[in-house]
């Protein structure tokens, strides 16, 4: 019984110890999204929270970490011009994605990793492409 004791507290040490290289790849970019108020029309609330969406801005990417996409991906969600493109449109615009399946094509948005490889928390939006090579929906995977 207490091996196990002190085995989890070995992993839970290991998995919230901080990062001493200072790696972005652990920083939680995320804002909070409010869907109550994106129901309600209050879309105002989101624009001040975003920033306008800039497709080299969405496909920069440092190491692991795409720096921007945080803060533009309500931007492409909620894009009412976006959902009007063709597929080749749409991936000319967001770049290569992360993986793809049966027309749904995912982008990171961000992750939080332990121990420098582990997935703890994946981020993704995903655009699925109905049979006419149109935007059927976007949705946020968390």
């Amino acid at each position: 019984m207490m091996r196990r004791v002190y085995w989890l507290i070995c992993v839970v040490c290991f998995a919230c110890a901080s990062d001493k290289d200072g790696d972005q790849n652990t920083v939680d970019y995320r804002k909070p999204v409010n869907h109550e108020l994106h129901s309600l029309g209050i879309e105002q609330h989101l624009k001040d929270l975003t920033m306008p969406f800039d497709s080299q801005k969405w496909q920069k990417k440092e190491g692991d970490v795409y720096p921007f996409r945080p803060e533009i991906y309500r931007e492409v969600l909620y894009s009412q011009e976006l959902r009007a493109l063709s597929k080749p449109e749409v991936l000319r615009l967001l770049g290569p994605e992360t993986r793809s399946e049966n027309n749904h094509y995912y982008y990171t948005i961000d992750q939080v990793k332990a121990f420098g490889f582990w997935s703890m928390n994946l981020r993704s939006l995903v655009v699925k492409f109905d049979e006419h090579q149109q935007v059927e929906w976007i949705k946020l995977y968390e």
